[in-house]
Formats: C-alpha cells, structure tokens, sequence
C-alpha cells in the first residue's frame, strides 16, 4: 500500500508524457530540417527522391503516331477488337479480364512496331496509358452502363439480408 503513496508527483509525470509527445511530433514535423544519430543534418536534398515527369504525356501525339502507316496493322486489331467487344455480351469480370489482356497483348505489338520500337519505358508506360483512355473512352457505355449486370440480383439479395434484422 505504501508503494501506491510514493508516486512521483503529477505535474512531473506530465511534463515526461509532453515531451516524449513534442519528440515524436518534431521527427514528424516537415518545417523541420531532418537529423541523423548523431544530431547533425545529413545532406537532403529533395530532388533525389523526387524526380518529376519531363517527358510528359500528349494524347494528341498518340493518336497522330496511330494514324501513321507503320501503326496500320495495330489500328486495324484496336478496331477489330473494338467491334467484337461490342458484339458479346459480357460479366463485369469478364469485361475487366478481356480489356485487362488485350491492352497487354497490344502494348506488346506496339512495342515491336516501327512506330513505337525506340520508345523508352516511360514512353511506352505513357502509350499504354493512352490505349486504356483510347479504349475506354469508346468502350465506357459498354462497360460503365452494361445492358447485362447481375447487380439487381445482388441488391435484392443484400435487401432481404437487411430486412431479417
């Protein structure tokens, strides 16, 4: 019972829980200046760990390179695949699978075509980029508002669900 009664006093243990809080918010605290181990500010330098995006992405500029002769083999399949994903009925899974696929296989042709063979990574990344908006800006009514969903089922099924609590 005697250990109880000797406590340190509170205003001490107060100020401990405050500045082990003001320690840990000031590691945290971004107008701060980073230190290492030993106290002293380590070189940092914010454009090593943060580099920007100079080649940028031009959407106009894929378009016109899928309009060049080169690239006629890849917009011939992109409408052929167009036409045919219209024609089938397909789940919200199978719809994700096959756009999922074809934009692997088409960015793999692109990447053996004359027109984009030269490309660096972050140039094919931009192109796949701009196949998936190209696709999806024609496929959206497709497979944003499908004539087939199972999602009515799913609703009724989640209603009953609720409705027994």
């Amino acid at each position: 019972m005697e250990s109880r009664l000797h406590r340190p006093p509170l205003t001490r243990r107060v100020s401990r829980i405050q500045g082990a809080i003001a320690d840990i918010v000031a590691q945290f605290d971004p107008l701060q200046k980073p230190k290492d181990a030993n106290g002293t500010m380590p070189n940092f330098e914010p454009s090593s760990y943060f580099k920007a995006d100079t080649e940028g992405f031009d959407y106009n500029q894929f378009l016109n390179q899928l309009r060049q002769p080169g690239a006629k083999s890849i917009a011939r399949n992109i409408r052929h695949f167009l036409n045919e994903f219209n024609r089938r009925p397909l789940t919200l899974k199978e719809q994700i699978r096959v756009i999922h696929d074809y934009l692997d296989f088409i960015v793999q042709k692109m990447a053996e075509c004359e027109v984009w063979k030269d490309q660096s990574e972050q140039e094919l990344e931009n192109t796949r980029e701009a196949t998936e908006k190209l696709l999806m800006n024609r496929l959206c009514a497709q497979t944003f508002c499908p004539s087939t969903t199972d999602d009515d089922e799913k609703d009724k099924v989640l209603n009953q669900k609720i409705n027994l609590f």
